[in-house]
């Protein structure tokens, strides 16, 4: 950057190069005017003084320049002398900071005007738009320049109409239809009002459109997803991009319906049209032949698109029965259904048999047994009915089964074989009953296994232990009964365990501590006999709340939780009698212990530790804690302030180092006659018991 006052001579020969062009640009010249003699330059055709700070007037002299092309004056303080601009005939290229001048709709040859961002205010030449010349008009971000439009003229050769971001107002003209080499109309954030007009379909070169909701032509994918856009589609959409637009997408708006009742979708290119998650009600016109992913209701004619693979009619609000022409698809990949009121005949399934995922609104037919080479089968929260058909579990490629959240779908299980790819088997929140077959145990690839709130009963096969790739296991709120839990630590890459409200009258055994991937594990209203629970470091999360005033959680022998990212007492340990040990190494439990801490397994706590947390002190008052059995307590490296509590008398280790306590040693605590190993170091203490070492 270069600072200094300006004159015309060595700095325009400086910033001068190839002999036709003068840039200053993001130089600072405070306080200076552009000097009258630039009008010497009689070949210069650049001249770029952008955001140089100049002010003052552009000199008439300016004028003098016949052979300028581009003249960039943004970012200045800069007026303009509208006689100054009359022979700048040959300009396509006018930045300027000021306001505009009338005489440039005298400009006959003027091609390119652009004046964006430069702070222009007042009224724009309405003359301007009279140019047939002109091919670029961008005043874009000028946002106290005022505007409308009158009539545009057959002949007008713009391309470009870039006036977003101004005051323009007023009704659209209908002449709009005559910019027939219009690639971008950008009316971004004016104040128009009043109907699009039809001619606006005129437009065939148009390539972007932004007009609040937004129109295009000459489009190769046209995406309006999840905005607010509502009604019927218009009928003048019908006649853009016909021979260019590949993809359309509506989906997630509020449209009903369509002004245009042509039987098939104009649009020859088209392969994918996605009208999902609408209120569209009744039939719409057909997609194209080419169409190769349909989203939205079909009629009976589906059955022509012989090359679809993925149909989606999901949330329009459709109803009535699929046709059975939709057998007749072939390549179908995909089909989804979801969450309209549609019924499926079975006979119309008997043929897809590649389909790999259909999603379906309905009773579940039986032909899809059929499907032999079905390999996803996704029903999720459809509304389903009915009994699933047995079937459809002795499909040999079907890998991943989804007909959660079907309240009203019933099922059981017979046998499962042996060649099953099952990965994913997930029927929770159904009314599916009876007892797990040990056969089970043969769906060695499976990864989840989802039962929630159903109404199995019945043992817990043993063979569940053979699904060693299981990362899901969800058994919650069921009737299982069992005395073996031994199985629970059998799959190393379990990371989520719901066994909540069931009858399992057994122990958790220790062995899943070992579950290194565990990161939830759920005990709600169990039987269990919970003596042992290690899950030191995993990033758990715990729950084993008592929800229900009849029910009791589960009681623990030894529970350990270091490294588990706990943040505060878990609401479930003061239920616990009779704890031996607790551990709750290395979280980030803050503040002070509660007071019911101190009521908890009085007579069986041997050892707890509460090491490496944010604890500030206690709630409880009691000068000395109140475990009689308790060897082993370790309080160190917390943020402890005040006295030291006094350790019960048969504690043998006790560690508060690394805290902030302060006050005197307690003479007592050389009366604890089993204490081993005493740490009180990095403290604010003070004091000394030599006396009872007898010295």
């Amino acid at each position: 950057m270069t600072y200094g006052q300006l004159s015309v001579g060595s700095e325009f020969k400086k910033n001068m190069y190839l002999n036709d062009t003068a840039s200053f640009t993001s130089n600072a010249y405070p306080k200076s005017q552009v000097p009258s003699g630039i009008g010497r330059l009689s070949q210069l055709e650049n001249l770029n003084l952008s955001y140089s700070s100049f002010s003052g007037h552009v000199p008439k002299e300016i004028s003098y320049l016949t052979q300028l092309v581009s003249l960039d004056l943004t970012g200045n303080k800069l007026k303009l002398q509208s006689p100054g601009f009359r022979n700048l005939v040959q300009s396509s290229k006018v930045n300027i900071s000021s306001e505009i001048p009338d005489v440039l709709a005298n400009c006959s040859s003027l091609t390119s005007l652009v004046l964006r961002d430069c702070g222009l205010t007042g009224y724009f030449p309405i003359g301007i738009f009279d140019l047939s010349t002109l091919q670029l008009l961008d005043v874009q971000d000028n946002y106290e320049l005022s505007g409308y439009f009158t009539e545009f003229h057959g002949n007008s050769q713009l391309k470009d109409l870039i006036i977003g971001g101004t005051k323009f107002q007023g009704e659209f003209p209908a002449s709009i239809g005559n910019l027939m080499h219009l690639n971008q109309l950008n009316l971004y954030g004016c104040s128009f009002n009043g109907p699009l007009p039809v001619s606006v379909s005129n437009l065939t070169q148009l390539i972007i459109t932004l007009i609040q909701a937004i129109v295009t032509c000459l489009l190769h994918d046209l995406y309006l997803d999840n905005n607010k856009i509502e009604g019927l589609v218009p009928a003048w959409m019908w006649n853009i991009s016909k021979e260019t637009l590949s993809e359309l997408s509506l989906t997630e708006n509020l449209l009903t319906g369509f002004e245009q009742q042509s039987p098939v979708a104009p649009w020859a290119r088209l392969h994918i049209l996605d009208l999902s998650h609408n209120m569209l009600r009744g039939l719409i016109p057909m997609p194209p032949p080419a169409t190769q992913n349909f989203f939205s209701q079909v009629p009976s004619g589906i059955g022509r698109l012989s090359q679809l693979e993925n149909l989606n009619l999901s949330y329009s609000s459709f109803s009535g029965h699929v046709p059975k022409e939709i057998s007749y698809l072939t390549q179908l990949v995909s089909l989804d259904l979801t969450g309209n009121k549609l019924k499926l005949q079975s006979p119309g399934f008997r043929n897809l048999v590649q389909s790999s995922k259909v999603n379906i609104s309905s009773e579940i037919p039986d032909v899809l047994a059929n499907c032999s080479s079905l390999t996803s089968l996704v029903l999720r929260d459809c509304g389903l009915t009915g009994y699933f058909p047995i079937g459809l579990c002795d499909l040999s490629t079907l890998q991943h089964l989804d007909v959660q959240d079907n309240y009203e779908l019933s099922g059981y299980f017979t046998e499962f074989h042996g060649n099953s790819q099952l990965k994913d088997l997930i029927i929770g929140g159904t009314k599916f009953q009876g007892e797990l077959p040990a056969s089970v145990g043969c769906l060695i690839h499976l990864n989840q296994l989802n039962l929630y709130v159903c109404s199995f009963n019945g043992p817990l096969p043993v063979s569940v232990s053979n699904l060693t790739q299981l990362t899901v296991l969800d058994l919650g709120y069921n009737n299982f009964d069992t005395s073996n839990c031994d199985l629970l630590g059998k799959f190393p890459n379990l990371s989520y365990l719901d066994l909540s409200g069931n009858n399992l009258s057994c122990e958790i055994p220790s062995s899943i501590g070992d579950l290194t991937q565990l990161r939830e594990i759920y005990l709600i209203d169990t039987n269990m006999k919970l003596k042992a629970l290690n899950l030191g470091g995993n990033r758990i999360t715990l729950s084993a709340t008592n929800n229900h005033s009849n029910t009791s959680p589960p009681k623990f022998q030894i529970l350990r939780l270091q490294s588990c990212n706990l943040r505060a007492f878990l609401h479930f340990l003061r239920f616990q009698h009779p704890l031996h040990d607790l551990y709750l190494d290395n979280n980030k439990i803050e503040g002070l212990v509660p007071a019911w801490m101190w009521n908890i397994s009085k007579e069986t706590l041997s050892e707890l530790s509460l090491t490496e947390n944010l604890l500030t002190g206690f709630e409880q008052q009691s000068p000395v804690a109140p475990w009689a059995r308790l060897h082993i307590l370790d309080l160190s490296h917390n943020m402890l302030r005040g006295l030291i509590r006094m350790p019960p008398p048969a504690t043998q280790n006790f560690f508060v180092s690394n805290n902030k306590l302060t006050g005197e040693i307690p003479p007592s605590i050389c009366d604890l006659q089993s204490l081993e190993l005493l740490d009180l170091s990095y403290n604010n203490i003070t004091g000394s018991f030599l006396h009872a070492l007898g010295t």
